[in-house]
C-alpha cells in the first residue's frame, strides 16, 4: 500500500513540511519507502520523509466492542508513522482498499510522540513472533496500539495513544481481558446515565402536566 501512496504522500506532506520548517516554496519532499537512500536524510532544498512503519488499523463501534469485545474489530485502513528531516514525527491515516488508499488526514505532536513510545516499549524478540495493529474504537476517542498473538489471542496487550471516554489511560499497558472490562462498564455506565436522565425528564414533564 505504500508504494501506491508515494505520490499523493509527496503531494501532501510538502505544505506540512515547508509550513513547520518554515521553508520556501521552492524546497522539494521526497518520501522514501521503505528505507532511506544511502545519503540519509537529505539537507539543502531536498527534505526526506522516511517512512518507519506502516500499522493496519482495526475499528469498531464503542456498542459493538462493549457487546462482543475485541471480536467485533474489522480492518478499516492503515496508518504510516513517518520521520522527517526537520526531525518532526509524523502519523499519517489511510482509508480505503489496497489498490485505492486514500490519505484521511495527516498529524503529528503529541499523539505521534506517544506512538513512538509505545513501539519502543513492545519492541524486542518477543513482539517480532506477534503482530502489531492499531485499534479504534469509535464513540468514544478511543485509538490503540495492540500487540496481537496468533496462538495465543488471550495475551493480546493494549497501549491506548490518546485521551478517551472509556477512562483508559494514556500510554499505559493493558491486557485483552481489562481493556473489554473498560469497555464493558463504560458502556454500563452510559445506560445507567440515559436511564436517570430519562427518569427525571419523565418525572419534570408530569409535573409540568399537573
Amino acid at each position: 500500500m505504500a508504494y501506491k501512496l508515494h505520490r499523493p504522500l509527496t503531494h501532501r506532506l510538502a505544505g506540512h513540511i515547508r509550513v513547520h520548517a518554515q521553508l520556501p516554496e521552492s524546497s522539494r519532499v521526497r518520501v522514501c519507502i521503505p528505507d532511506p537512500s544511502s545519503d540519509g536524510i537529505a539537507s539543502g532544498s531536498l527534505h526526506t520523509v522516511l517512512i518507519e512503519k506502516q500499522l493496519p488499523v482495526f475499528a469498531a463501534p464503542a456498542a459493538h466492542f462493549a457487546l462482543k469485545g475485541i471480536s467485533s474489530a474489522e480492518e478499516s485502513g492503515s496508518l504510516l508513522l513517518l520521520k522527517s528531516g526537520i526531525n518532526d514525527v509524523l502519523i499519517v491515516h489511510v482509508t480505503g482498499t489496497l489498490a485505492k488508499p486514500q490519505i484521511e488526514r495527516v498529524s503529528s505532536g503529541k499523539s505521534a510522540a506517544v506512538l513512538q513510545r509505545a513501539l519502543a516499549e513492545v519492541g524486542g524478540s518477543a513482539v517480532r513472533r506477534r503482530n502489531l495493529r492499531l485499534l479504534r474504537v469509535d464513540g468514544v476517542h478511543c485509538l490503540a496500539l495492540w500487540v496481537h498473538s496468533e496462538r495465543r489471542p488471550v495475551e493480546d496487550v493494549f497501549y491506548p495513544l490518546s485521551p478517551n471516554f472509556a477512562g483508559l489511560r494514556v500510554g499505559r499497558r493493558y491486557s485483552l481481558k481489562r481493556f473489554e472490562t473498560a469497555f464493558k462498564k463504560n458502556a454500563s455506565e452510559g445506560i445507567l446515565r440515559w436511564f436517570i436522565r430519562h427518569e427525571q425528564e419523565a418525572a419534570a414533564r408530569k409535573g409540568f402536566l399537573i
